[in-house]
Parts: C-alpha cells; sequence; structure tokens
C-alpha cells in the first residue's frame, strides 16, 4: 500500500510539473477513407446571409435593438456576405455586404439601424424573399444560407395578388438552395411579448408552419438589451455550428476535384510534430494547412484518379493535442 500511495504521489508531481511546464499532450492516431473527406470545392468558408426586418411603424426601438446587440454577432473562421430585405413588398432596394470589406460589421449594424419605420403595415415575408432571390441570385446556391427574420406580426397575405401559402413558399425557397436556415426574433405573445397586434401567437401562425420546413431557431424580439444579446450571440453559434456540420458532411465525388478538407476529431496545436500520410502507398502527404476555425486540415494538393474506389483509400494524420478526441 505505501508503494502504490508513493507511486500515485510522484505520479501526481510529475503531471503537476508537466502541467505548469507547458500543456499536456496525448498522442492522437485518425484515419478516414477517402470517400469521407470534404472537397476543398465545397469548404469554401462562405456563409449568406439574409435580415428580413419589418420596417412597419411598431418596429423602431427593436431595429436599434438588433442593431446594438449585432456587435456579439461572431462568424470567426467564415467568410460571408449579408443583405437586408425588409417586409414591404413594394420596397425593391437592397442593401448588401461582405466580410471582406473591412468595415462590414459596423455597416451591417449601420443599415439595420436605419432601415426605419415608414414601410407597409401588410408585413410579408414570403413575396418579398421571392423578389430578392430574383434580384440577387447569387445569394442562393450550395452555400449555407440563413435567413433570419425580425418582426412583430404574422404574415399577411391579405391584398396580395400572388399570394403563397406557408407550404408553397418554403417549396419555393427550397428549390432555390440546398442548405437553408430560418432563424427568428419573433415579437408574439406566446413569447412573451407585448405585440402591437395582442392577438399575434407565434405558434400556429404562418411563420411557425414556414420555419418548420427548414432547420431553425426563435427567439423573443421583445427582449431587453442584454437578452437581446444573448439571443443574437446564440444565433451566430448556430449558424456556424451548422454550417460546420454541412461541410463535414459533404460527400466526396469519385475522381473529385483537386484538393481534400480532413476534419479532425480534436484541435491540432503543434503543426511541426503532425504527419499526414496515405496509408495504401505509405506517402508522406505534404503542403498542408490547418483550419483551426473548423478543426480541419486542408489538404489543396491530394487527388484520386477517375474510377478509384475512394472507399478503400485511407488518410491517416499522428499529432499531438491537450484536448482529449
Amino acid at each position: 500500500m505505501k508503494n502504490f500511495v508513493r507511486f500515485n504521489l510522484v505520479l501526481a508531481l510529475m503531471m503537476s510539473f508537466a502541467a505548469h511546464a507547458g500543456q499536456m499532450t496525448v498522442p492522437v492516431t485518425f484515419t478516414e477513407t477517402a470517400d469521407k473527406l470534404v472537397p476543398v470545392s465545397n469548404f469554401t468558408n462562405q456563409i449568406k446571409l439574409i435580415f428580413v426586418i419589418d420596417n412597419s411603424g411598431s418596429m423602431q426601438t427593436y431595429q436599434r435593438a438588433i442593431s446594438d446587440a449585432l456587435s456579439s454577432f461572431n462568424l470567426i473562421g467564415f467568410n460571408w456576405k449579408a443583405a437586408i430585405v425588409t417586409t414591404d413588398i413594394a420596397n425593391t432596394s437592397y442593401f448588401t455586404v461582405e466580410s471582406a470589406d473591412s468595415n462590414s460589421l459596423h455597416k451591417l449594424k449601420q443599415a439595420i439601424g436605419n432601415v426605419g419605420t415608414g414601410g407597409s403595415g401588410d408585413e410579408q415575408l414570403f413575396a418579398p424573399l421571392e423578389k430578392f432571390a430574383k434580384v440577387h441570385p447569387e445569394f442562393f446556391g450550395q452555400d449555407y444560407v440563413a435567413i433570419i427574420l425580425a418582426t412583430d406580426i404574422d404574415e399577411n397575405l391579405d391584398n396580395v395578388n400572388t399570394q403563397k401559402d406557408p407550404v408553397a413558399a418554403a417549396k419555393m425557397l427550397a428549390s432555390l438552395a440546398g442548405n437553408i436556415g430560418l432563424y427568428g426574433l419573433i415579437g408574439s405573445q406566446d413569447l412573451g411579448c407585448q405585440p402591437e397586434n395582442q392577438n399575434f401567437q407565434f405558434k400556429g401562425s404562418r411563420y411557425e408552419t414556414f420555419f418548420s420546413a427548414f432547420h431553425n431557431s426563435v427567439y423573443p424580439l421583445c427582449a431587453g438589451t442584454t437578452d437581446m444579446q444573448k439571443n443574437v450571440t446564440a444565433i451566430s453559434t448556430d449558424i456556424i455550428s451548422t454550417a460546420s456540420d454541412i461541410a463535414a458532411r459533404t460527400p466526396v465525388p469519385v475522381g473529385g476535384p483537386t484538393g481534400y478538407v480532413l476534419v479532425l476529431p480534436a484541435p491540432l496545436v503543434d503543426m511541426a510534430h503532425a504527419t499526414v500520410w496515405d496509408v495504401s502507398t505509405g506517402l508522406v502527404i505534404t503542403g498542408w494547412t490547418y483550419n483551426s476555425a473548423r478543426n480541419a486540415i486542408v489538404l489543396p494538393n491530394l487527388n484520386f484518379a477517375a474510377g478509384r474506389d475512394l472507399s478503400q483509400v485511407q488518410i491517416r494524420v499522428s499529432y499531438q493535442t491537450p484536448y482529449k478526441p
């Protein structure tokens, strides 16, 4: 028993010393078949954001709160392109901005704060989205399209010549893009708000039917400044998580494009002591980089001959990490 206690004491001291001397790491060897890799062409780090903002007379306070809360909107590791659409079908002026612009987030905040409240009281989501898609088709495609709706009233289909029910609207949107997420900042009574129309309930509304057709998350619009920041942060976190999952699930076509991405089970912290190789040939793969935002190794020079069975090709990486896989 004494020897056992002494051994554990020595081990604890060794671990304590190692922890203070630097991060303790564990070796990781991870193998993935080539058919599970993500093509570089699908790993664009691109997200499309479409803010649909209610610009009716009751929205001034809410627009300002959303604009302020965007300071906590964080899409680090991704390139993004954003647009603002209003719920007024007559509005054909669209604001767009890209993350490549060094002042992009400030411009987006300012634009949402300046949407104004002079729009129609017949708020709509479906028709303005369809109209926007025709003017800006580049916002739709294989990238993750995140649509953020902010309103305090249900979709108004009255007095609209080209009426669309929620199911038809969802089918229309799904035909434009492969990956869509809907996020709501909704001022309805059942979400704890006091909307202008006291009868407005999100549950059972046209919006609920529309949202249910896609990945979605809904938060109250009536929240105070602190809660609004939490809600906006939660939305940005979900957008990052969903976009990353989509990239990781993207299948590789046989004889696919040059360059692939290997998503790791745990973060890589020391590139100098990491090795990547093709198990079937024994050849070490060089020229790779590590994308920390996506926890993935990018292999830009990797290619496979057309017709090769990628399920039989193994790519292996060996590295050290302080994080348990």
